[in-house]
């Protein structure tokens, strides 16, 4: 889409004709899998390919390969003519309850297309999940993914290093891997207890009682004061006292969380425990050594059992009718599971159309709003931690129809015209997928006045599997010189669900002469369209694209074809500076080159050619602005408020690009959270436009709220800056 004056800063009689477009299609070129897709479970009888719209005229077999591992180590081989929109092969005899690999090409491509499909022993249509595969596909958090789903479990450990004084004098008490003692150096006792079910940390206590004696009754009276079944790690770090004994209230107190050694802990020994409020003693895990240079250690792993988690599947259709959901899961007594259900309508919004506890779950009705759905399962241990598992599911539903059409199936009775002729237009579209359609609404459109513009539209009865249908239209053509196309939409108001949207449009060119065409011509200045007033570089990079329907070569010699103005006075092909014309090997085509060194201020450039018909191009006039001075303009953000993204758009002015921009973004507090580096040719004179994904340095998409950006630009030894405010909402 072009849109002239798009802030509407200059008066005009009217806007209307201030926005053109031009729509672009992209055909496949590659086979795609119509049945049966990675999620379905039911018994497939065949595979079908939807064919590319693009295939090659020779490509007449196809191959398929299909293995039980994606390696293809061994696989069944099978080919069959391509003929029509679709290709099938018979896999009726693939034991079921098994996922398999396949791989597909044409005869005259060596590019394989891959896929994947599981084979259930339902003949009904169905999708789900019944194997790791499938379940790989989901996301969530604390799920173990193995034959089923259920809550994880993680590994803590735990590593206690002791160093008396010749061994160092130290003390180091490390979770997974992280030392969770604020001091190694503390000398005396050094304490951390952990929760005995999440094992979370509760406190950190150190006691030097190598100073203060009368500190080992606070000692004595943290250990007998901790709860039932707290998880206490103990390190000493170079001496507790200089007589070397323990106080009898210490030592009892070390054996109410297992330990032993504290009888026979003598002056400077390395002395690390492991145990747990309430173990008898001898039953912790300690490490012992008298005064050396033997550091003590004691280390084990623990295992922490999940109590709530879910996980999300992706989305499941199309299915114009779905009629149940079954879960196959096994529930432990006082454990739960909920499912979501959730649908996506055709316009890609999303509701939350259920919640259930139960497994077996009636969806009638939900497919006509929401062809497809997709399942969030919530999962909650019990008090023994034991875990609702899914072993699989399943949905059930109605097959979905799948329109497909291809410019080779459809038809013109002449591609090329005399202005005036009539052009008898065919075009037949099928059904190719396995369920029946609603009513179609088809579009047929042309592109002749320079926007698309709808010929006709047709209202269509719903189409059974494999059926088709065929509409006529007379194009008369006076009026409409020149190369346009024809362009089909089927299901124009997306009422049915399809698989696939990509197959909807097909687009057939057509021309119609004589050549009473103008050339086209397209200026860019250093590779961009410019707008009047503009700032430019002094000596800028302007290029001159001609192109023309008449396949007549340019030569270096046709350089009166071209007309140049530089403030209104004519620019000539030679001397310094002067523009060259390059020839294209395109017959009809040609670019001129022009690299003029421009006066500071307001610059007018002008541009028209003729081709060798005579027909005169229009006239392409602009002015530029050329600036000796480095300069900011016109910043700006938009959106602002934004959401999710913003743009960053400002003009540079100066006689060349800079060295070097930054976009740094602040909290209002003043606080750095993003800072965006630019380089030329991210930066340069002119219009600049930078995107912003609203992501902090760290990745994470910032609070609403309001913040400040200040750019800064670089060039040689100067640099200027400028700051405005964004705002960050929704």
């Amino acid at each position: 889409i072009v849109t002239i004056d798009s802030l509407n800063s200059i008066p005009e009689i009217t806007k209307s004709d201030n926005s053109a477009q031009a729509n672009i299609t992209v055909l496949s070129t590659k086979y795609k899998i119509l049945f049966p897709t990675s999620l379905n479970i039911n018994k497939p009888l065949k595979l079908i390919l939807l064919n590319p719209l693009m295939a090659n005229d020779s490509v007449t077999v196809v191959n398929l390969e299909i293995d039980t591992t994606s390696a293809m180590q061994n696989p069944i081989h099978k080919n069959t003519s391509m003929k029509g929109l679709t290709t099938e092969f018979d896999i009726s005899s693939l034991p079921s309850g098994r996922r398999y690999w396949w791989r597909a090409k044409a005869n005259a491509t060596t590019e394989w297309v891959t896929g994947t499909f599981f084979t259930g022993s339902n003949s009904a249509f169905l999708y789900g999940e019944n194997d790791s595969y499938a379940f790989a596909m989901n996301t969530g958090k604390n799920i173990s993914i193995s034959n089923e789903m259920k809550l994880d479990v993680d590994t803590i450990s735990v590593r206690a290093i002791s160093a008396g004084f010749t061994a160092g004098a130290t003390a180091v008490i490390e979770i997974n891997g992280v030392n969770v003692l604020p001091n190694s150096f503390s000398r005396g006792f050094n304490f951390v207890v952990l929760d005995p079910v999440s094992l979370k940390l509760k406190t950190t206590k150190s006691y030097d009682t190598y100073g203060n004696t009368a500190l080992m009754d606070s000692v004595a009276s943290f250990l007998n004061s901790l709860s039932a079944n707290d998880i206490v790690i103990s390190v000493i770090a170079d001496a507790v006292s200089t007589g070397g004994v323990l106080k009898l209230s210490v030592q009892n107190a070390f054996a109410s969380i297992g330990a032993a050694k504290q009888s026979v802990y003598s002056y400077r020994g390395s002395w690390a425990v492991i145990g747990k409020k309430g173990l008898p003693s001898g039953s912790a895990l300690e490490s012992y050594y008298p005064e050396s240079s033997t550091k003590a250690l004691a280390e084990t792993t623990y295992i922490v059992n999940s109590t709530n988690g879910y996980f999300v599947t992706p989305y499941f259709g199309p299915s114009p009718s779905w009629s149940s959901l079954h879960t196959n899961a096994v529930i432990p007594a006082g454990a739960s599971l909920k499912t979501k259900i959730i649908g996506r309508k055709n316009d890609a919004s999303e509701d939350t159309v259920a919640v259930t506890t139960d497994t077996t779950f009636s969806l009638s009705g939900f497919g006509s709003l929401y062809p497809f759905i997709k399942l969030r399962f919530e999962l909650t241990a019990n008090s023994l931690y034991q875990s609702p598992e899914i072993l699989g599911f399943s949905i059930a539903g109605t097959s979905a129809p799948e329109f497909a059409a291809s410019a080779q199936q459809n038809f013109l009775n002449k591609q090329i015209v005399q202005e005036g002729e009539n052009i008898n237009v065919a075009f037949t579209f099928f059904n190719v997928g396995l369920g029946a359609s609603d009513s179609v609404k088809l579009f047929l459109q042309t592109n002749d006045s320079g926007n698309d513009r709808t010929l006709q539209t047709y209202f269509l009865s719903g189409l059974a599997p494999n059926d088709s249908a065929t509409v006529h239209y007379l194009y008369h053509s006076k009026g409409f010189r020149g190369n346009h196309a024809f362009k089909f939409i089927i299901d124009a108001d997306n009422r049915n669900a399809e698989l696939y949207k990509s197959n909807n449009i097909i687009t057939i060119p057509y021309q119609v002469l004589p050549d009473t065409i103008r050339p086209g011509l397209t200026v860019t200045v250093d590779g961009l369209h410019v707008l009047n007033g503009d700032f430019v570089r002094e000596k800028p990079e302007i290029r001159v694209l001609f192109s023309d329907n008449i396949q007549t070569a340019l030569t270096q010699q046709d350089t009166s074809n071209f007309k140049l103005l530089l403030n209104y006075e004519p620019v000539y092909f030679s001397g310094i500076n002067a523009p060259v014309l390059v020839p294209s090997s395109t017959p009809g085509k040609g670019e001129v080159q022009w690299n003029p060194l421009l006066p500071k201020g307001e610059n007018t450039i002008a541009v028209f050619a003729k081709d060798v018909s005579g027909n005169y191009s229009d006239t392409i006039q602009f002015t530029v602005n050329v600036s000796s001075d480095l300069e900011i303009k016109k910043l700006f953000n938009y959106p602002n408020p934004f959401s999710n993204s913003t743009h960053f758009t400002f003009i540079i002015a100066g006689a060349g690009n800079p060295d070097e921009a930054v976009i740094k973004i602040f909290t209002v507090a003043g606080r750095l959270i993003k800072e965006i580096k630019l380089y030329p040719p991210q930066v340069k004179v002119g219009f600049n436009k930078i995107l912003w994904d609203g992501s902090d340095e760290d990745g994470d998409k910032i609070g609403n709220g309001i913040y400040f950006y200040k750019i800064l630009v670089k060039q040689g030894e100067k640099q200027i800056s400028e700051v405005q405010r964004l705002v960050k909402a929704g």
